[in-house]
């Protein structure tokens, strides 16, 4: 019952009823006829049934599952324990998508995307300890990390924390604060702990020994967290200039232009500044020894 006069048809949504002999014949200009024909055999198609969306939290393994009758490849194979098989076990290192393909007994396919939303676990830093003197405010270096993460800080004393992850506190005592974070799907939660020292003045030490033993081979500035250095000198007893920095990393090793300089007592000078526009400024003593 299947007539058409296009020399290409198209047979749309095709069912078994359309299988058999099919006839074409051409008629030329001047009547001319030839006739050609051709079986057309329809095979069973095949449906693929899987769930296109999964989640789960950095570093779990997840089994896919597709159903269907025929066999699977799934592309790309990269973290799959078996890329042939209806349900593999993937474990990817971030969010990623598989397209898995279905083919039956008579070459037959149906297809579908699969996606896989990694959920990065939480990671929580609160940052290196601190020296601050009192009355001084520092920020707390606060990270988290993760997909979905609630935080929230908490000190050992009465110490108010905003919430947000480098908050400014002013502890008049050491104080240690505590940063928490916990994923709100499931992945894990965190915690870090950072120690504010706080000081009633600056400290400099009386007497350093270079002398190769490794203990106190090196004159150093007291640092201070919220303290740009602005100088720091050391002059010998002739007020001779031997050295000086602004690098608070930076120290004396007793020596000036590579010579060992001579026991005794030396004169230091240290100008730090607060980002607050405070000043501190100390002169004192300090006794080589070797």
């Amino acid at each position: 019952g299947y007539q058409s006069s296009d020399p290409s048809p198209i047979i749309k949504n095709i069912q078994y009823a359309n299988e058999g002999l099919y006839t074409v014949l051409a008629t030329g200009d001047l009547g001319c006829k030839v006739l050609d024909s051709f079986q057309l055999y329809i095979s069973p198609s095949t449906t693929i049934y899987t769930n296109t969306l999964y989640s789960v939290c950095e570093g779990t393994a997840v089994n896919l599952s597709a159903t269907g009758d025929g066999t699977y490849v799934w592309t790309p194979s990269a973290y799959l324990s078996n890329p042939s098989i209806a349900n593999p076990v993937a474990n990817p290192k971030d969010s990623f998508q598989y397209k898995v393909v279905l083919t039956n007994s008579y070459g037959c396919k149906d297809s579908a995307q699969v996606n896989i939303n990694v959920f990065k676990k939480t990671l929580v830093s609160a940052g290196v300890d601190k020296i601050i003197l009192a009355g001084d405010t520092v920020l707390l270096d606060g990270s988290v990390k993760g997909t979905a993460v609630n935080y929230l800080w908490t000190s050992t004393g009465n110490v108010t924390v905003s919430q947000i992850l480098q908050p400014s506190v002013a502890p008049t005592i050491e104080t240690s604060f505590t940063l928490y974070a916990t994923s709100t799907l499931g992945c894990g939660n965190a915690s870090a702990v950072v120690t504010i020292h706080v000081y009633k003045d600056v400290f400099m030490a009386s007497a350093f020994s270079p002398n190769g033993d490794g203990l106190n081979e090196i004159y150093h500035v007291f640092k201070l967290d919220s303290y740009q250095l602005v100088s720091f000198a050391i002059f010998n007893r002739f007020g001779k200039r031997v050295f000086s920095t602004v690098n608070a990393n930076d120290g004396w090793d007793g020596t000036f232009q590579g010579e060992p300089q001579a026991i005794g007592h030396y004169v230091y000078y240290l100008e730090l500044k607060h980002v607050g526009g405070r000043k501190i400024t100390r002169k004192g003593s300090i006794l080589l020894i070797r």
